[in-house]
């Protein structure tokens, strides 16, 4: 009887020698699937990563390009409102010796203007004072 036990137990234990090989030689085999998954996983993953380092570089070097265009452009548009500057200050003092000029003039005829205007003024005083002594005389005569 101990043999038949002894037997049973060893059969019981091929049996589960039998399954675990089986099991395990499942578990080796999806292992192995997942492990090409996630080297190919892997791969697309460095490609993904090196297109996106392309694009990376590709685009900081537009970015770097404007960034030149802004710079020369804001130097052209610098020199330019200087240059415009440069000309309104010249005008402005082109405009201000004319005004000083005709300000000038303007005084200067408003004082031959007095002048004149007394001058004409000292005529008339003096042409009524004799025409009124003219008159005089003449009522005197007569």
């Amino acid at each position: 009887q101990l043999e038949n036990q002894l037997e049973e137990m060893s059969n019981k234990l091929k049996h589960q020698a039998s399954e675990f090989e089986e099991h395990d030689s499942e578990q080796r085999e999806i292992y192995s699937k997942l492990q090409v998954e996630s080297k190919i996983q892997v791969e697309n993953s460095k490609k993904s990563l090196e297109e996106l380092n392309v694009q990376l570089e590709k685009t900081r070097r537009e970015l770097a390009e404007k960034s030149q265009e802004v710079s020369r452009l804001q130097d052209s548009i610098d020199s330019e409102a200087k240059l415009h500057a440069a000309r309104i200050r010249e005008i402005q003092v082109e405009f201000q010796v004319e005004r000083e000029k005709q300000n000038s003039e303007l005084n200067s005829l408003k004082s031959e203007f007095e002048q004149k205007k007394n001058s004409w003024k000292s005529q008339q005083d003096n042409l009524e004072a004799s025409f009124q002594v003219e008159i005089e005389n003449w009522k005197k005569k007569e």
